[in-house]
């Protein structure tokens, strides 16, 4: 008689290789998805720096250009106007449009007495 002794570790159930098999794919599934969002984010940081860096060109640019204006702008008057074929305007008109907006009817009341 032989002696067989069957361990449980010896053991394979019927459902046990498509389980593996699921949960090999679940894992390889997270890490892709682990590796896209740890790209994803330093793809996004370097977007970012080259935003500041580009926004900081701007800003000295624009910074430049203000600058000039008002160094040009100190010394308009009306004759450079003039020159530049600017003249006064003479016939002014102006329109007093009549809105609701910041106006409260408010009926005369009589005083106490």
């Amino acid at each position: 008689m032989m002696n067989k002794k069957v361990h449980a570790l010896a053991i394979e159930y019927q459902w046990e290789h498509a389980l593996l098999r699921a949960l090999l794919i679940v894992l390889a599934l997270l890490i892709c998805g682990y590796l896209y969002f740890v790209a994803a984010s330093v793809l996004n940081v370097i977007a970012r720096k080259e935003a500041d860096v580009r926004s900081a060109r701007l800003e000295t640019s624009i910074g430049m250009l203000e600058r000039r204006y008002f160094s040009l702008s100190q010394g308009l008057t009306p004759q450079t106007g003039n020159a530049l074929g600017l003249s006064a305007i003479t016939d002014q008109s102006y329109v007093y449009r009549h809105g609701n907006i910041g106006q409260a009817d408010i009926a005369p009341t009589q005083a106490a007495i």
